[in-house]
């Protein structure tokens, strides 16, 4: 990796981790998705990439409208390099997200309906 490479990672990894120093809404918390998108865009490689943009989906408040434009904004400058990495990483995130949905949606129904499995495997 070269040596600008590094520095950049470290960057973004710092970066990363203070946005949740921050209360919302903030100029500081503000700045910090700014500059992680615009750090994440610089050449990064694409799975370095990959795993700090997911980190930063895994980790945001969906019910406060500060984070969600914050992350929009970071990951729209962040594809300004790394379309193909952002695309990726929404793909991903779009189907673990369809899949925990589906797990929970049938774990809840088994605890509507616990007998309709026994009853279904003995009536075979």
């Amino acid at each position: 990796m070269p040596r600008g490479s590094r520095w950049s990672l470290r960057l973004s990894k710092e970066l990363n981790n203070q946005i949740e120093s921050f209360d919302s809404p903030s100029l500081e918390k503000g700045f910090l998705y700014r500059a992680l998108g615009f750090t994440l865009a610089t050449g990064l490689e694409a799975d370095k990439v990959e795993v700090l943009l997911l980190e930063l989906l895994y980790k945001t408040d969906y019910s406060d409208d500060f984070d969600w434009e914050g992350v929009i904004l970071c990951f729209g400058l962040c594809a300004r390099g790394q379309v193909k990495t952002v695309l990726g990483v929404l793909h991903d995130f779009e189907e673990r997200i369809q899949e925990s949905e589906q797990s929970w949606q049938i774990g809840a129904w088994r605890v509507r309906h616990p007998c309709s499995i026994v009853s279904s495997l003995g009536a075979s």
